[in-house]
């Protein structure tokens, strides 16, 4: 069974384990895993940065491999094909007819035998996870774990250290362990004598058992003037570095919470003003072409501006439905909603400020929701007068089931996927699309949280309780219609493609096919 599925896994074993992986990976040696990292590493040390390098060892890594969670790994990454990994991970250790044996068995929970010819794919599987989300350079070879930054900056320093919190959180997320005793840090710079060119190097071990720590920064006298110019701190840099220390973020749910934030604040304002100038410029400053080119421009910059953090949902229904299946916490859930409802709300308030004056002279003083002089669209949407509200109501849902049947194509990275940088620029188009194409009867919402923030806004800013009674009382459509819609999309999209779009083994390849990639949405 062994040899059988050393010919089915290795193929898989690429999109799982990564480029990261150095350890038990044809083709790449644990002796020679120094070159492939100094190779990365050192570019930063020529150019004159003081680079750290952290060297980490898991603490019997073999023996603490959780079955349960080793399962879910296997489960979820889809590698086994032949036979299951129960056998694999408990009964190959003990003599095969011994009911003592295997009653004991039964109640061992972790460990994966180093003697199974399966055993290093196995831990390469447990710990293919290990690098997400880290920013630095990282490398794993087996059991040991290396990972290098430039520390003469305090963002650099900062970053590293996130980098190594995130580590430890994993190691705490999955009952593993680092031996601290083990923890080393190798800083590398060049030295500025004039008759030596040789790479300097600093080794001291950890000191807080705690953390994974990375050293405070002290550069020595003998760097090169380039070099301590960089590191050098002038009283008036040293205090904005202390600032910059104060208000620097460490808990990660509030980073995407701030990220969420900023993003649809960036989406709202470019797109509201977009609507303010067509209405309040009477047609003379831009027409509905002009607030889909608004939305769409918005969507692309408030993704690059949260993408890297938090993934840049900026939509309530996408962020409830990735919690549906599974690919975001159900705690995050309410620090991404706060983050998306604070600002669309702050965008409708700078709006309101920006264009007040032109509110006053376009409607006398008068806020209202309907009538020739109705301004309150400007913030949230509304239906039109001829549009019924079960009309309403599936035009917000068809238009959000496109939405997410877009945003599903452009990522999906078993399929033909968008290339990597386009993504955000292809999103905002195919919101432009939707705006082109089914904006007409309800202004195409799809998103409680473009509309019930401004919504909320409206009312306190003057326009009073009208902006959820008027339309029939619409103001509940734009909420739970995007949110069917998003799960529809999902749905529909995993029953034609996805479910069928399984990838490809190696060992069926006889004509030396690509292996498909998993996705990962």
């Amino acid at each position: 069974m062994d040899q059988i599925l050393l010919q089915t896994i290795p193929s898989q074993l690429k999109r799982v384990t990564g480029k990261s992986q150095h350890g038990f990976i044809r083709g790449k040696l644990c002796l020679t895993n120094l070159i492939p990292f100094y190779d990365k590493a050192t570019p930063l040390a020529d150019a004159g940065q003081v680079v750290d390098i952290i060297c980490l060892d898991f603490s019997k890594g073999f023996d603490r491999v959780s079955h349960s969670l080793l399962l879910k790994k296997v489960t979820g990454q889809k590698v086994c094909a032949v036979g299951g990994t129960d056998s694999g991970i408990g009964d190959r250790p003990f003599p095969e007819g011994n009911k003592d044996f295997i009653l004991q068995l039964a109640m061992v929970t972790s460990g994966v035998p180093q003697r199974l010819i399966l055993s290093p794919m196995l831990f390469n599987i447990f710990i293919s996870d290990l690098d997400d989300g880290i920013k630095r350079t990282l490398m794993k070879f087996a059991d040991d774990t290396k990972m290098s930054g430039e520390v003469d900056t305090l963002e650099g320093r900062v970053t590293l250290q996130d980098d190594l919190d995130r580590l430890k959180r994993w190691a705490d997320r999955n009952l593993m362990k680092f031996s601290v005793e083990k923890i080393a840090t190798l800083r590398e710079q060049w030295s500025s004598s004039p008759d030596s060119g040789y790479l300097h190097k600093e080794v001291q071990d950890a000191d807080d058992h705690s953390t994974l720590p990375v050293p405070t920064l002290e550069p020595p006298p003998s760097m090169s003037r380039r070099s301590s110019r960089s590191c050098r701190l002038e009283p008036g840099n040293k205090m904005l570095e202390n600032i910059q220390k104060l208000l620097t973020i460490r808990n990660q749910t509030i980073k995407e919470l701030l990220a969420e934030a900023l993003g649809m604040f960036i989406l709202m304002v470019f797109g509201l003003s977009s609507v303010a100038q067509v209405v309040l410029g009477r047609g003379n400053f831009g027409q509905h072409l002009s607030i889909n080119l608004g939305f769409g421009i918005g969507v692309t910059l408030g993704i690059h501006a949260a993408g890297g953090i938090s993934g840049a949902h900026l939509n309530a229904a996408i962020t409830l439905t990735h919690c549906i299946l599974g690919n975001l916490p159900w705690r995050k859930l309410p620090a991404y909603l706060i983050g998306q409802f604070l600002g669309s709300f702050m965008a409708a308030a700078t709006v309101f400020g920006l264009y007040y004056d032109a509110l006053y002279d376009y409607t006398k003083g008068n806020f209202t929701v309907t009538g020739p002089t109705a301004t309150a669209s400007i913030f949230s949407t509304y239906p039109a007068p001829y549009v019924s509200l079960l009309g309403s109501f599936f035009t917000e849902f068809l238009a959000t089931v496109m939405l997410l049947l877009g945003i599903l194509v452009i990522h999906d990275e078993k399929n033909n996927r968008a290339l990597n940088g386009t993504q955000a620029l292809l999103t905002g188009i195919l919101v432009l699309g939707i705006g082109l194409g089914m904006g007409m009867n309800t202004g195409y919402a799809i998103n409680p949280s473009r509309d019930l923030p401004p919504r909320l806004f409206t009312a306190i800013a003057g326009w009073g309780t009208d902006v959820f009674t008027a339309g029939h009382h619409w103001w509940w459509i734009p909420i739970t219609a995007p949110i069917l819609g998003s799960l529809a999309g999902v749905l529909l999209y995993k029953l034609l493609i996805d479910f069928h779009n399984q990838p490809l083994l190696e060992s069926g390849n006889e004509k030396g096919q690509p292996v498909v990639e998993t996705s990962k949405l």
